[in-house]
């Protein structure tokens, strides 16, 4: 064939054989080459695809797959030709099955010229020639892609490929957040996750795949996702509850605060906890003498009561508390006196019974001075507006 491979000739061959003008310059392309069906001229661009190639059109990205297969796996056109060619086109190869090399499924993944289904993803995880970045990049591009997919279950590669994607920090939180809905799989004692910031973790969490399990709660336990995990699992926590699981003050705070507990369940918490930690913070302390606000004193030892009331910070809360102590108790006189001046301030003035101190009209100072009269300890009480005045007994009182 007497002709020189240029794009005009190229164009002109083409529109030729098809009695037509609709090959121009900015649509030249091996597959409208093919169109002609021209056997002849089909057979001379192939045999010359590196020399062709370099003038088909790089604006026109719409190549067919079956041409995007041949100029992948042809040996003529050089891999930096190729690649400056084949980015960006459209249309995209169904898998890597037919491509001759790792190294050409390698430039195909880069590129993004393999559809984003996981059957691709794990015939690529699987290839022992892959490249690890690309494959990773190949996965950010497509997240939403793939997000929208199911992975195989039964895939013999299923959990490793998990593992890999969701128990390390390769991909992108944003990838992660978008995949992670394919998989269906459980993490139990994995020691990768100690690497995972809080983002995935919880991620993980949301999406069941931490199991409430020994492993898992020796695992997490010192993580700042530790509260949350046995929060998640709240029902397996009360079944098993031990002291063992309240690590630390963090975790006990944020259990006493949770709202998935009823008062009774966090008096069990309470109950198994150390006293240590629940007298470590004013914060724990608080949430401590809340939950026996509003459920009682039973089952908490009567000098952790004391030393969580020495702790605190909320008023009400101590003043309420001591009361419940001083009725549940059969204490003598000094002991309502050390317990007065725990409180401070006016509660000092009551404990010497020298003064008639005056205390706010509030629920808790009504009800301190109802108990001390009922035991005895004060003569009486008078109201006078939005205050209270204490009247000390005179003389010593067995009580």
């Amino acid at each position: 064939l007497a002709y020189e491979i240029n794009s005009h000739n190229l164009c002109l061959i083409a529109n030729f054989i098809y009695n037509d003008s609709q090959v121009e310059e900015r649509n030249l392309n091996l597959s409208r080459i093919r169109e002609t069906k021209d056997t002849t001229f089909i057979k001379h661009i192939e045999s010359n695809i590196d020399k062709a190639i370099m003038h088909f059109s790089k604006d026109c990205k719409d190549e067919t797959k079956d041409s995007l297969l041949f100029i992948l796996n042809s040996e003529k056109i050089k891999a930096n030709d190729k690649e400056n060619y084949l980015i960006g086109q459209k249309e995209l190869l169904d898998g890597d099955s037919n491509i001759d090399t790792d190294e050409l499924k390698t430039l195909a993944y880069n590129l993004f010229l393999i559809n984003p289904t996981w059957k691709n993803v794990v015939s690529y995880y699987n290839n022992g020639n892959k490249d690890e970045n690309i494959l990773i990049k190949y996965i950010e591009h497509f997240s939403d892609n793939l997000g929208n997919q199911m992975i195989e279950k039964d895939d013999s590669e299923y959990s490793s490929l998990g593992a890999y994607l969701l128990g390390t920090t390769k991909l992108t939180i944003g990838t992660y957040s978008s995949i992670i809905k394919s998989f269906e799989i459980e993490f139990e004692g994995y020691d990768g996750l100690k690497y995972l910031e809080q983002d995935r973790l919880n991620l993980l969490l949301s999406h069941n795949m931490l199991p409430f399990c020994e492993k898992n709660t020796d695992l997490l336990k010192g993580m700042d996702i530790y509260a949350d995990y046995l929060i998640k699992y709240h029902r397996q926590l009360l079944e098993n509850m031990s002291a063992s699981y309240i690590s630390d003050g963090k975790v006990a705070y944020k259990l006493l605060s949770s709202n998935v507990f009823t008062y009774d369940e966090k008096k069990k918490i309470i109950s198994c906890t150390s006293k240590e930690l629940l007298t470590e913070s004013d914060r724990v302390a608080n949430l401590a003498l809340e939950v026996i606000k509003n459920s009682d004193l039973k089952d908490i030892d009567e000098r952790t009561v004391i030393e969580i009331i020495e702790s605190a910070s909320i008023e009400a809360y101590k003043v309420y508390i001591i009361s419940l102590l001083i009725l549940e108790y059969n204490y003598d006189e000094s002991k309502i006196i050390e317990l007065l001046n725990l409180l401070g301030g006016k509660y000092t003035y009551i404990a010497e019974r020298t003064k008639h101190p005056v205390l706010e009209k509030t629920k808790w100072n009504v009800k301190l001075a109802e108990v001390l009269r009922h035991k005895g300890f004060i003569s009486s009480v008078k109201e006078e507006k939005e205050r209270i005045r204490i009247h000390p007994r005179k003389g010593r009182t067995d009580l």
